[in-house]
């Protein structure tokens, strides 16, 4: 009975190593045309403080000179739950920079219950995290368990909708 109990809690462990994922789409939003220059948006994925993530998403550039919402692909993000991360946040950044402004989020990823959840942690003021490219106001998102996203993180629209970007 023993070995039974045993072999049962590892095989429900191994089905626990990972964790909520999704396709993450970075956003900026321009209130107008661009004038001057150009305004290539740079992001970049990770950071010193992440933790407990199987995969991170790729860096992108952006050139978003039309007015609207301009989006790129980071990638397939998701968190573990393998070992100690079992106990620990996990803990994704996505930053970014265009001309002589930039910021960064800090994401915690969780999952109860068949949900998942991204919350922004620290960020820089403005920064959203939303379902669709929409400029949302939102600091968490929950999902399916059974689903990727994607998710999307805005960039703030005080910085977006500057004169001088």
């Amino acid at each position: 009975m023993r070995v039974l109990t045993a072999i049962a809690f590892t095989n429900l462990f191994s089905l626990a190593t990972a964790g909520s994922g999704a396709f993450m789409k970075a956003c900026v939003w321009f209130a107008g045309e661009a004038t001057t220059g150009d305004r290539s948006v740079s992001f970049t994925v990770g950071g010193g403080a992440d933790q407990c993530m199987n995969y991170k998403g790729n860096d992108a550039k952006v050139l978003a000179n039309k007015k609207g919402t301009t989006c790129v692909d980071l990638g397939y993000v998701e968190a573990t739950n393998s070992g100690m991360c079992h106990f620990k946040k996990s803990i994704w950044t996505v930053s970014y920079s265009v001309n002589q402004f930039s910021g960064s989020a800090q994401t915690k990823w969780e999952e109860y219950w068949q949900k998942n959840y991204c919350t922004l942690q620290s960020e820089s003021g403005g920064t959203n995290i939303c379902s669709a490219a929409a400029n949302c106001e939102s600091k968490s998102i929950e999902w399916d368990g059974s689903t990727q996203g994607p998710i999307y993180v805005g960039i703030p629209k005080k910085i977006s909708s500057s004169s001088n970007c």
